[in-house]
């Protein structure tokens, strides 16, 4: 049986009709998924490491008084 509910607060609220009983382990999986979770855990440690260095060598030539 499937039932519907809401993040509020960080718990999920079910409809009213739902009848589970309590301490019943359950499944949420999230109807509408944020587009950038779609992403997530696609990049590898290295190609992150690698990202990461990139953007911390390109920021030394970056002139501090430049607003964007």
């Amino acid at each position: 049986m499937v039932y519907r509910g809401t993040i509020r607060n960080g718990v999920v609220v079910l409809e009213p009709a739902a009848a589970i009983p309590e301490g019943a382990a359950v499944l949420v999986h999230p109807l509408a998924e944020p587009k950038w979770l779609r992403h997530a855990g696609t990049l590898s440690e290295a190609d992150a490491r690698g990202m990461l260095k990139a953007i911390e060598d390109g920021c030394e030539n970056v002139d501090p008084e430049v607003r964007v």
